[in-house]
C-alpha cells in the first residue's frame, strides 16, 4: 500500500498525502524527481553488491537528482562511491555532477 502512495501521490511537508495536479509545475517536478531518485537508488543498490562492476549506462538526470538528494542528507560517501563506479567522462562533462563529486570527495 505504501508503494502505491509513493508512486502516485505527493507527500507534503506536514505529512499529508495529496493527489498531484498535472497543471501545477511543482507537482510535475516532484513526481519526476521521485522517478529519478528511484532510478538512482537502483544504481546505489547495483554498486553495493559484492563484486560490483562499474556501471556502463546511467542517466545523467538520475545522477543529478540523486547527488543533490545525497548532498542535502550529507551522504557524501554515496556520492563518491557512485562517482567512482560510473564512466569518468560522464563526471567530467557535467559541471553539476563534477561539483558534487569533488566537494564530497574532500569531505569524506
Amino acid at each position: 500500500m505504501q508503494e502505491i502512495f509513493n508512486e502516485n501521490f505527493i507527500q507534503e511537508p506536514d505529512g499529508r498525502w495529496c493527489t498531484p495536479d498535472p497543471n501545477e509545475a511543482k507537482d510535475r517536478e516532484a513526481l519526476r524527481t521521485k522517478v529519478l531518485l528511484k532510478e538512482f537508488n537502483g544504481y546505489v543498490t547495483a554498486i553495493s553488491q559484492p563484486r560490483a562492476k562499474k556501471l556502463k549506462e546511467v542517466r545523467v538526470e538520475a545522477l543529478r537528482a540523486g547527488f543533490k538528494n545525497c548532498w542535502e542528507q550529507k551522504d557524501f560517501k554515496t556520492i563518491v562511491t557512485l562517482g567512482d563506479m560510473i564512466p569518468q567522462n560522464i563526471l567530467l562533462e557535467d559541471e553539476q555532477l563534477l561539483m558534487y563529486y569533488d566537494i564530497a570527495k574532500d569531505r569524506v
